[in-house]
């Protein structure tokens, strides 16, 4: 590996409570992360919840971005829909205005958009799917995150908006280096998430459910706060890169 450090961020996606439906413990992951991708209403979290979990990333010196899903709620947005490009630009204008306004009353600023769990894997396989997240992004001119070699990153980048590499700690990847996407996300021993890490900082490499290896360009790692020990799992991502002399702005003391 280069002597010279590398700017490796880790964020997460959080703020999905609603209601009296309590998921992910947010408090302490604040404590760990760099990056809060905050949920906007429509696979989780509601006004009270998105106001609440901004105000603890401003307590914590954490950025905040968007992150939109399909209207599908009860599925947890994890679930593919049929839905044009108008409308899914729509949609995800909607949650971003929803987030910005909450931001702007904490006098915080959006720092980028990420979709959420199907939205995300149709974005990086369909053109026009990315299409619709990057004209949300000509409103809003912020960095968008994705998955690399994908529609994500072609669409991205032709659209003049800067795309982030990110990396899934706390997934399986499949032969292709796509991310399994699954309703629900079981524990994960956390050293199995620190190795990854590893791998593909160092080696940039995943290994893939196969056992094959493949390419990997990381510029933030991810972890999901509805993984039951979600803090274990940041923990230990956040020493791995600590360990690896990674310039990341994590702070385990914070």
């Amino acid at each position: 590996m280069s002597s010279k450090p590398v700017n490796v961020t880790l964020n997460c996606d959080m703020g999905e409570s609603f209601g009296i439906y309590t998921f992910g413990a947010d408090e302490k992951l604040m404590c760990v992360i760099d990056i809060a991708n905050v949920a906007c209403g429509f696979h989780g979290s509601d006004f009270n919840q998105m106001r609440k979990t901004v105000k603890l990333a401003k307590a914590a010196a954490v950025a905040v971005g968007a992150h939109p899903s399909l209207p599908d709620l009860q599925g947890f947005g994890r679930r593919a829909m049929a839905i044009s490009r108008e409308e899914l630009a729509n949609c995800v204008l909607y949650q971003i205005g929803a987030l910005t306004a909450f931001l702007a009353a904490e006098g915080m600023t959006l720092n980028h958009i990420k979709p959420h769990g199907a939205l995300y894997g149709m974005a990086a396989r369909d053109a026009a799917m990315a299409h619709a997240i990057a004209d949300a992004a000509d409103v809003y001119p912020v960095p968008i995150y994705g998955l690399p070699g994908t529609a994500h990153e072609t669409v991205y980048r032709e659209r003049g908006h800067k795309f982030v590499a990110e990396f899934f700690a706390d997934l399986d990847y499949d032969d292709a280096g796509n991310i399994i996407i699954t309703r629900e996300h079981p524990a994960l021993d956390p050293s199995i998430a620190s190795r990854r890490t590893i791998d593909a900082v160092r080696h940039h490499r995943i290994i893939v459910a196969s056992g094959k290896q493949h390419p990997v360009r990381i510029e933030t790692i991810c972890i999901h706060s509805d993984t039951p020990n979600a803090v274990d799992i940041a923990t230990a991502v956040a020493r791995a890169l600590k360990e690896l002399s990674i310039d990341s702005p994590a702070n385990l003391e914070r």
